[in-house]
């Protein structure tokens, strides 16, 4: 009997490098604001895909989670 991946909680080969792949552009992203190449404005809305009326009360959370 075969093993059904798509209902299976085993990870696959190509979701483990789909999930590493999202990571690291996620880290990158994040480094770029960190060097300000980016605003933290510009990464929630165009990156997270946030609404830009609704980034003022994540700002600081956001903020503390990227800048330390």
């Amino acid at each position: 009997m075969g093993v059904n991946a798509r209902n299976s909680d085993a990870p696959t080969p190509l979701m483990v490098r789909l999930t590493l792949s999202r990571e690291v552009l996620e880290e990158e992203m994040r480094a770029r604001v960190r060097r300000g190449e980016m605003s933290l404005e510009t990464y929630l809305t165009d990156v997270k895909g946030y609404r830009p009326e609704h980034i003022g009360p994540l700002l600081p959370q956001f903020h503390k989670a990227i800048f330390g």
